[in-house]
């Protein structure tokens, strides 16, 4: 599995810059570009759920599926890089966060 961090703070799942589901989704299928992509699983943290992701124990290795179809690790909607970075420190919405680590084919 791919070592996965994570800047986006504002995410439920987040913890200590990773992240504590066992798989995500990043999303983006006709992406050229980073910031066409987007992490699927975002979960906003506000209201009465700030304390909750405290308890999350963070993965290093996590299951990535992908649907970006240009993305040079995306084989058969599965991610292969040996790590991503996913990214959006004050995102709100899935959309405001991106995969940094998209190669275009």
């Amino acid at each position: 599995m791919p070592k996965l961090r994570c800047s986006v703070r504002t995410c439920l799942h987040h913890s200590n810059n990773f992240c504590g589901m066992g798989a995500i989704t990043v999303s983006g299928k006709t992406a050229s570009a980073s910031n066409e992509t987007c992490c699927n699983t975002f979960c906003d943290n506000e209201g009465n759920m700030t304390n909750a992701a405290i308890d999350i124990d963070p993965n290093t290795d996590t299951g990535i599926a992908c649907n970006v179809q240009q993305c040079v690790y995306n084989q058969n909607d599965i991610c292969m890089a040996g790590g991503i970075q996913v990214n959006g420190q004050y995102a709100s919405h899935h959309g405001e966060t991106e995969c940094s680590s998209f190669s275009y084919q």
